[in-house]
C-alpha cells in the first residue's frame, strides 16, 4: 500500500467518524443512493419536516433534506419524475419555505451534488457536508478524543427522546417563538415573482403528466399559536391551496391536524408521529392522485 493511499484511507475513516458525530442523522447520502436506484412508486420532497416526518419504505422514498429551499425541492422532484414517469411526487410547501432566509439561499451546488452520478473520495468535501465544516472544527477543538468514540446514531436516541408535549408549557411557548423568528414568510409573497415562478414550475410538471400531491406538514400547537400572530403564515398556506386548485392537483394542509404528543420539538415530528403521518399522507395522496383538491 502506497503512502498516498494510506493517507487517503485514514482521512476517509476520520471524516466519516467526525461527520457522524456532527450530523448523526443526516440522510443526504442515503437519499442520494435511493434516488440513483429508484423503484419506489411514491417519493417525498421537502426540508427537515419531510426528512424527519416521513418514514421511507419500499412504497415511499424520502428525499427531504434539512434547510432545502424551493429551488432544491422542485429540482429534486422534477429530476425524480423524469426518471420515474409513473411515480407520484409528494411535494411539501410549508410557510417556512417562503421566508427571506430560504428564498435568498443559493443551493444550486447542493442540488447538483445530489443529482450527480460521481462519488467523491472524501465526502466531507462534498457540498452537503461543507456547510458543517465550522461545526467539525469546533467539535474537534473542544474534544479531540471524539474521533475515537462511537457516534450516537438515530436508533440510540429515538427510544430515549421525550415528546414535545412532555415539556412545560412555558418552555414549549419559548421554543416555538424562537423558531418562528427564522421561519416567518415575507410579507406579500403571494404577489411576488417567486410565487409566480412556483406556480409556473408546478404547472409545467403537471402538464407533463407527472403525478403530484402537495402537502403542508403539521406543527405543534405552540408553533401554531406563535404563527397565528404573523398573518403571513396563513397567507402562505392559502397561496398553496389556491395554486393547487388552479392547476388541479391535490393539496393536504396538515398544519393543525395532530397533537403535541407526536412531536419532538415545535415543528418536527417524533419518530412515532412520523409513522402515523406518513401513513396518512400516503393514504390521502393515493386516493386523490390526479384529482383536484
Amino acid at each position: 500500500m502506497t503512502l498516498a493511499v494510506a493517507v487517503i484511507m485514514t482521512l476517509t475513516a476520520s471524516e466519516i467518524l467526525l461527520r457522524r458525530h456532527v450530523v448523526p442523522n443526516d440522510s443526504f447520502e442515503v437519499a442520494r443512493q435511493v434516488y440513483r436506484t429508484g423503484g419506489t412508486p411514491f417519493a417525498a420532497f421537502g426540508d427537515s419536516r419531510i426528512e424527519s416526518g416521513v418514514r421511507g419504505s419500499t412504497q415511499l422514498a424520502n428525499f427531504g433534506t434539512r434547510s432545502d429551499s424551493l429551488e432544491t425541492v422542485l429540482g429534486k422532484a422534477a429530476a425524480w419524475l423524469a426518471r420515474n414517469p409513473h411515480g407520484q411526487a409528494i411535494i411539501a410547501l410549508p410557510p417556512q419555505q417562503f421566508s427571506s432566509q430560504r428564498l435568498g439561499a443559493d443551493q444550486s451546488a447542493l442540488l447538483e451534488d445530489f443529482l450527480s452520478e460521481d462519488d467523491a473520495t472524501l465526502q466531507i468535501l462534498r457540498q452537503n457536508y461543507r456547510r458543517y465544516l465550522l461545526e467539525y472544527a469546533n467539535v474537534v477543538l473542544t474534544d479531540p478524543a471524539i474521533l475515537w468514540r462511537k457516534p450516537v446514531v438515530q436508533a440510540d436516541t429515538a427510544t430515549q427522546s421525550a415528546t414535545f408535549a412532555d415539556k412545560p408549557e412555558n418552555t414549549r411557548k419559548a421554543e416555538a417563538e424562537r423558531r418562528i423568528q427564522h421561519h416567518t414568510p415575507i410579507q406579500g409573497f403571494g404577489a411576488s415573482a417567486a410565487a409566480r415562478t412556483l406556480r409556473q414550475r408546478l404547472q409545467e410538471l403537471h402538464d407533463t403528466g407527472a403525478g403530484i400531491c402537495l402537502v403542508t406538514m403539521p406543527v405543534s400547537s405552540a408553533y401554531q399559536n406563535a404563527g397565528s400572530l404573523e398573518p403571513a403564515f396563513a397567507e402562505s398556506r392559502a397561496l398553496v391551496n389556491r395554486i393547487a386548485r388552479e392547476i388541479a392537483v391535490p393539496y393536504f394542509d396538515l398544519w393543525d391536524d395532530y397533537p403535541d404528543t407526536l412531536f419532538r420539538d415545535p415543528d418536527h415530528l417524533h419518530p412515532d408521529g412520523a409513522i402515523i403521518v406518513t401513513r396518512d399522507i400516503l393514504e390521502r395522496c393515493k386516493s386523490r392522485a390526479g384529482t383536484s383538491s
